[in-house]
């Protein structure tokens, strides 16, 4: 990976890393920001991009900075009954970012396809792009809820290993109270990544052609 593709990993683990330790205890899971700001930067970035933020945040947090729930870190964190959850973001990140990058290829293949001579350009254009900007955000939130499924997955699973907790106890404990919260993150991570991706896209654009 070439080192402006690391230094922009950096930038946005650094985002993750100042959203992720706002939370409120409200069982043995807190809740946090952590969701919100690795399915954003899911969302913006590559999927090689997007995992190395999130494993760059992760191993800050082993090292002891305070970047986890309630401002703490350490390695303890990610060996205690909870830490599952935070390795999960690297599964959910690479969900958000692989699925997203799929639809990007595909949106811009279409727009590049010959309009039918029958209909006025600019106004077939016009369709095009609001269609094509509802499909987007429908297919990020979509994959939203599936990196969230993926992180429920492996912390539950970690939990269940950790503490011999009963399948259904765990589910209730760490699931259940956190899905509507998750789907409100959800829907806010991909109405700002719909909202600041493209800028973002054009800001990068604007780079390379200004390094080429």
């Amino acid at each position: 990976m070439k080192a402006g593709k690391i230094s922009s990993a950096a930038l946005l683990a650094a985002l993750i890393c100042v959203l992720a330790p706002w939370s409120v205890a409200i069982g043995p899971v807190p809740l946090t920001l952590a969701s919100l700001a690795v399915c954003f930067v899911a969302a913006v970035s590559e999927p090689k991009k997007a995992c190395l933020a999130v494993f760059i945040y992760i191993a800050l947090g082993a090292v002891g900075l305070p970047v986890f729930s309630g401002f703490t870190g350490g390695l303890y964190k990610l060996a205690g009954p909870t830490g599952g959850y935070i390795i999960g973001y690297l599964p959910c990140a690479l969900a958000v970012s692989h699925i997203n990058s799929i639809h990007k290829k595909s949106r811009l293949a279409a727009q590049k396809r010959v309009l039918s001579p029958s209909e006025g350009r600019e106004n077939t254009e016009n369709k095009t792009r609001s269609s094509g900007a509802f499909k987007s955000r429908l297919v990020c939130f979509s994959s939203m809820l599936l990196g969230t499924a993926l992180c429920y997955a492996a912390g539950t699973a970690w939990f269940i290993v950790q503490t011999q907790t009963p399948l259904h106890e765990a589910l209730l404990l760490c699931v259940l109270p956190f899905l509507p919260g998750d789907l409100l993150k959800a829907a806010a991570a991909s109405y700002l990544a719909g909202l600041l991706g493209p800028r973002l896209e054009k800001a990068r654009a604007r780079e390379k052609t200004r390094q080429g």
